[in-house]
């Protein structure tokens, strides 16, 4: 098993980090620092949102595995289809988080995702950020985060989504979000 440490990336000096650098490395840990100012995780060219925010675009090589991945702090928005069909197994957001958004198909077909820690500062999870997820088990949303609508599909094919507790602040479920889960508890 690989370790890379930002620090150790002498190349990595601005706030960008394009993941095919890491194509087809199987078991890599990639950690950042605590002060990291990479602001944008992406796989095909870096960019930003209508407020020129930087975001973890889409596309995400489908050959890249990661194992258990930790979103930085400084990271804000997850693109569409940013990890999508990608080997991640676990899903965790830093203490401090900014990110506030995670696109469509974010995650979609990850088959080996089984648990996400998603952070307070989260506000949208737009549709079928873990559609196909199929041995997503554990779903633990920060009590604090302001997330008042679950998009449709969100979970669609989620098949070991053993319970999902609500986030209180949540006024709006859209059509299919729990769309075969199989037998659990809302």
């Amino acid at each position: 098993m690989g370790v890379i440490n930002s620090s150790r990336l002498r190349s990595c000096r601005g706030e960008k980090l394009n993941l095919n650098i890491f194509y087809d490395c199987p078991n890599t840990t990639i950690s950042f620092a605590a002060d990291s100012q990479c602001t944008s995780i992406y796989a095909e060219t870096s960019g930003t949102d209508e407020n020129g925010e930087d975001v973890i675009l889409n596309y995400m090589d489908y050959n890249v595995k990661f194992g258990n991945f930790v979103i930085p702090d400084s990271v804000k928005t997850i693109g569409e289809y940013a990890f999508s069909g990608s080997d991640i197994t676990s899903l965790t957001f830093g203490k401090n988080s900014k990110c506030t958004k995670i696109e469509s198909n974010a995650f979609d077909s990850c088959m080996k995702l089984s648990s996400v820690k998603l952070p307070a500062s989260l506000t949208s999870i737009e549709e079928f950020a873990f559609y196909g997820c199929s041995k997503l088990a554990s779903v633990v949303i920060d009590p604090a985060a302001k997330i008042k609508v679950l998009s449709s599909y969100l979970f669609w094919e989620c098949t070991s989504l053993k319970s999902f507790t609500v986030p209180a602040g949540v006024t709006k479920i859209e059509l299919n979000v729990f769309q075969d889960v199989g037998h659990w508890h809302l």
